[in-house]
């Protein structure tokens, strides 16, 4: 492994789910969303970090914005890490990115980021607490969690 830090970030708050025939992944952040980003940005914008993936999904892009604009990095964009996502995609994903230099973030899904960190071999599934606008550090090197949770009241 290469990668020296991987914060896996759950989207921040959305609004509340559609109720019309218009998709789900263009569901964008509530206000108290944002305010997670915001925060979420604050605490990781001092980070080298050299690359930022998000999900597909509005709310996953959105979470990533105000750090996109503190790093000046690019979200790069990755279905692999989608609401939708299979267990041999996220694996394919993670392969190619514990190989790369540095530290990275990943912005996705209540039930993909616990999926990330069983493949990381990290929690038993009782453990996992994934609440919106949450960060997992996993330091690959020393195969150590952080998990930071920003509330908004």
């Amino acid at each position: 492994m290469t990668a020296s830090n991987l914060y896996l970030i759950r989207h921040a708050k959305a609004g509340e789910r559609l109720h019309d025939s218009k998709d789900d992944q263009d569901r964008s952040l509530s206000a108290k969303g944002k305010l997670q980003a915001e925060m979420i940005a604050q605490h990781l914008g001092n980070r080298p970090i050299n690359f930022l993936w998000a999900s597909p999904y509005a709310r996953a892009i959105e979470t990533l914005t105000p750090l996109s604009t503190v790093t000046q990095k690019k979200i790069m964009i990755d279905r692999r890490i989608g609401e939708d996502a299979s267990i041999k995609e996220l694996d394919a994903f993670i392969e190619e990115v514990i190989h790369l230099e540095g530290e990275h973030a990943i912005c996705s899904h209540g039930n993909i980021i616990p999926l990330i960190l069983r493949l990381l071999e990290r929690y038993s599934p009782d453990s996992i607490r994934c609440a919106k606008g949450s960060i997992y550090r996993v330091d690959l090197s020393k195969l150590e969690v952080e998990y930071l949770e920003f509330k908004v009241v």
